[in-house]
């Protein structure tokens, strides 16, 4: 390069996308439109008073805010972008156009639309669906995309210049730096390069970041250029793995109305895809921009040797030439055929192929085409008897349709248009799409790849439970890596649940030996839940009932599954230690015996809560739940057929406590046991006197429930609380919700046994 001119200044406008020379650009009335990937046409672009700009993410600091929206394990590519738009690095932008060729990328962009990250009302997002052949139909598709969904939105929304003359010029400046770089480009091949690769790659990306219009001439004086560029003929096969052209055969093929040659259905398909509740939301843009870049009718027949045969024969006239005129069709009661193997009325098999006998329909249907029937067929559709009239009646539409995101252009498009072209409805109320399984490196799971892992074996290495618990925790539209880490913590939670519900309903029901003879009776009665502590955690189960069921009502079953497990294990670690004491009816260290009424409120809150859990992770521990409900409801039936939890035990159960009483109770256990801890001491040693600080709110919580955490921490002398006031807390350092330990004396560790 000449002196390295400019090389600094270009080193310095890609420190930032929003740049001097993209200030400049739109100080001077010119439009910024973004974009991603090589597939859309840079030079459309820059029609008129418009710019590009390739998005990158320069100053962008860590990606917690955009993992927060979509996945740890997304590229960081797609995160940096979506991290410096929340930041608010790309506020000078006008439009944002994308294609279908990442998902996600396009999960990315799309939040720029969701979250209103550019401070612009006719801001817009658009996405085009890439053809990944080159026909004359996917090039004629290809067209009217950038027409529709770049050209005539630009035009309409900032009055863009999107003349025949204004495309030429923009094509004109295009070429030009092209052709610049393209002569720098050939310094390379010096035997002494006079420009480096790194200097010819700030240039290149100089090209793409900034407006054309203000670096040619800059472009033009970097390097050290002279003549004119000299054209060159590329030589394209038509086909890559050989030589010679290919032949194309012209063949009669079967069609269905998709929207893509009929305005007024393309229409339809549009306001369906309205009345669709899609989960997550921001999916519908996906079929919305299907629906509007079809501009063909349905393909639905395949030159294959399985599937679904088209049911139809054509007779065969004198010369021998099939009558596809006059097809032949069989009557309904006939269905289904193979018109290959089967013969129409009328006809014998000696006619088959021969001249005026019949001919069958060798084409097969695609597999969306069948597929797409799926709710219909399911709920017999069609079929003459009653109960199949009645079933249908009764399922048909149905409520939910799960299923990944990469084919809501095939199969969820496709059954949407078959049930309104044969239903006039939706085939479902909701659907729901998952993301990509991903490998443990968070690389896609393919055949082709070879990263694939065959269910059976996590299942045999951690049972089905702890599989169905990592995928039931992946949320709607985002990806779910393969973890054994998360396997394991479901298999941990099912043999949780198996012990705790084991522990609870041999409480009272055991001999001296530790055996439960009596079968275990599952009849709480809610009233019997007398004891504050106990109250308490029936109010915190109250509101987790309500909250999961508002999160499955939404479809949020993860969000659901965190509610649910976050109080189970609280319930276990806290609520079961403060009270298996009592609900034994075992004495504390004073000799004191609980009164028959405060057992009962333990044991019944316990049967309780125990019950609420195996309905609650039913959908996500299937087998864990099915065990512990056949020890709770012996004979009663599966608990998939159980009704699901109501809030309205637990609320008569609470009679009005706060749940938070738990939370402090639970605090405060926990100080007791670091007491020890620190101390290096046994759990079963005793506690000679202890004082605890707290809120007010927190001490009269531990207060009501002091003699279960006395006994729970094994407090056998002085419990004192202290009142700690706001201003305490603030002096301190420490937080008003925390439980602190003032002063505290131990006594001598209980004797170790002898080991045998």
């Amino acid at each position: 390069m000449k002196d390295l001119k400019y090389l600094y200044e270009f080193e310095k406008l890609l420190e930032s996308a929003n740049n001097p020379l993209v200030q400049q650009a739109c100080a001077e009335g010119k439009h910024a439109l973004a974009y991603t990937c090589y597939h859309m046409p840079e030079v459309l672009l820059n029609t008129g008073d418009c710019f590009s700009v390739r998005l990158r993410a320069p100053l962008t600091g860590s990606l917690d805010i955009s993992s927060y929206y979509m996945s740890n394990f997304i590229c960081d590519y797609c995160k940096s972008l979506l991290e410096r738009g929340i930041e608010g690095g790309y506020n000078f932008l006008s439009a944002l156009l994308a294609t279908e060729t990442c998902s996600e990328m396009n999960r990315a962009l799309e939040h720029f639309e969701l979250l209103h990250l550019v401070d612009n009302e006719q801001f817009f997002v658009t996405f085009l669906d890439m053809p990944f052949k080159v026909t004359d139909n996917t090039v004629r598709h290809y067209v009217d995309q950038l027409r529709r969904k770049v050209l005539e939105p630009l035009h309409e929304v900032y009055g863009v210049d999107v003349s025949d003359d204004a495309l030429r010029k923009a094509v004109a400046e295009h070429n030009e730096v092209c052709r610049i770089l393209t002569e720098i480009g050939q310094f390379r091949k010096e035997e002494n390069p006079r420009i480096t690769g790194y200097e010819y790659h700030i240039l290149n990306l100089v090209s793409y970041c900034c407006p054309k219009y203000l670096i040619v001439d800059k472009l033009r004086e970097s390097g050290d250029l002279d003549g004119e560029p000299t054209p060159t003929k590329r030589m394209t096969n038509f086909y890559e793995k050989g030589d010679k052209p290919l032949e194309i055969v012209t063949s009669r093929q079967w069609y269905l109305k998709n929207g893509g040659t009929d305005a007024k259905l393309n229409a339809e398909l549009i306001e369906r895809g309205k009345e669709l509740e899609f989960h997550p939301d921001f999916m519908r843009v996906r079929y919305e921009n299907w629906v509007h870049g079809l501009n063909g009718d349905w393909l639905i027949s395949r030159q294959r040797f399985f599937g679904v045969p088209f049911p139809l024969w054509y007779p065969v006239n004198a010369s021998g030439e099939p009558d596809y005129d006059h097809p032949i069709t069989p009557s309904e009661d006939r269905l289904p055929i193979d018109p290959t193997i089967d013969v129409p009325e009328g006809y014998d098999e000696s006619q088959r192929d021969v001249p005026g006998g019949f001919t069958a329909e060798k084409d097969i249907m695609d597999t969306w085409a069948t597929s797409s029937l799926t709710p219909q067929i399911v709920t017999h559709w069609a079929e003459p008897d009653e109960a199949s009239k009645a079933l249908f009646a009764s399922t048909f539409p149905m409520d939910l349709r799960p299923q990944g995101q990469d084919i809501i252009r095939t199969w969820l498009f496709s059954t949407v248009d078959r049930a309104h072209l044969e239903n006039k409805c939706l085939p479902w109320a909701h659907a729901t799409l998952s993301g990509w399984i991903l490998d443990p490196d968070h690389k896609k799971m393919s055949k082709s790849k070879g990263n694939v892992v065959v269910p059976n074996e996590p299942i045999e290495k951690f049972g089905a439970d702890a599989v169905r618990y990592w995928a039931a925790a992946a949320r709607l539209g985002l990806d779910a890596t393969y973890d054994i880490g998360q396997m394991k913590i479901g298999r941990r939670l099912a043999i949780k649940l198996l012990n705790a519900t084991k522990f609870a309903l041999a409480i009272g029901r055991e001999d001296e030996n530790h055996h439960v003879g009596a079968a275990a009776e599952a009849a709480w009665n809610p009233a019997d839940v007398t004891e504050p502590l106990d109250r308490a955690a029936m109010a915190k189960l109250a509101l987790v009932v309500r909250q999961a069921t508002e999160a499955l009502e939404s479809y949020e079953h993860s969000k659901a599954l965190e509610v649910i497990e976050s109080y189970f294990w609280q319930f276990c670690d806290d609520y079961i230690e403060l009270v298996k004491n009592r609900a034994y009816g075992t004495p504390d260290e004073h000799g004191n015996v609980p009164s028959e009424k405060a057992v009962k409120s333990a044991r019944t809150a316990l049967g309780l809560g125990l019950d609420a859990f195996a309905r609650l992770l039913a959908p996500y521990l299937p087998y864990a739940t099915e065990e512990v409900w056949s020890w709770m409801h012996a004979g009663s039936g599966s608990v998939h057929r159980a009704a699901w939890p109501v809030v309205d035990p637990y609320v008569e159960a609470a009679t009005g406590a706060s749940p938070e009483l738990l939370t402090w109770a639970g605090k405060a256990v926990e100080q007791l046991r670091k007491i020890k801890s620190e101390a290096k001491v046994s759990m079963k040693t005793p506690i000679l006197s202890v004082a605890l600080s707290a809120a007010s709110e927190g001490v009269e919580a531990i207060h009501a429930a002091l003699g279960d955490i006395a006994q729970a921490g094994r407090v056998v002398g002085k419990f004192d609380l202290v009142a700690k006031h706001a201003e305490e807390s603030a002096a301190e350092g420490t937080p008003e919700t925390e439980v602190a330990v003032e002063a505290s004396e131990l006594g001598e560790p209980p004797a170790k046994k002898p080991k045998h």
